[in-house]
């Protein structure tokens, strides 16, 4: 009995890891939620917005309660100093990456 014991500890124990290894490798990406820019506005008066990395219009930005989104922002020449106004911690990142790697600079700080 304890060598039939010791052989279904083991065997458990193997599945388990092959389940772990399956679950681990096929988990999706998390995405960022769509959010409607003047939803993105809104949340930005109410303080929810706690960052913004500007990517030409794309905006991608992360909320007080930890959620991600991103958005299109239409021509918004004041967007940037906006933003700042709020406290909204701002980046600005390249299009395309420079040959290094990603290029982005700092435009704000909270």
């Amino acid at each position: 009995m304890n060598q039939l014991s010791r052989n279904l500890a083991l065997w458990l124990l193997l599945i388990l890891m092959v389940l772990l290894l399956v679950n681990v490798f096929t988990k999706q990406p998390t995405r960022d939620q769509e959010m409607i820019f003047s939803d993105f506005l809104g949340a930005v008066d109410k303080g929810e917005v706690t960052e913004v990395t500007v990517q030409g219009q794309d905006l991608h930005g992360k909320k007080t309660n930890g959620e991600v989104f991103r958005t299109f922002a239409p021509p918004y020449p004041e967007l940037i100093s906006d933003l700042r106004g709020k406290g909204v911690r701002t980046t600005r990142a390249a299009r395309t990456p420079s040959r290094s790697g990603t290029c982005s600079s700092s435009t704000g700080s909270r």
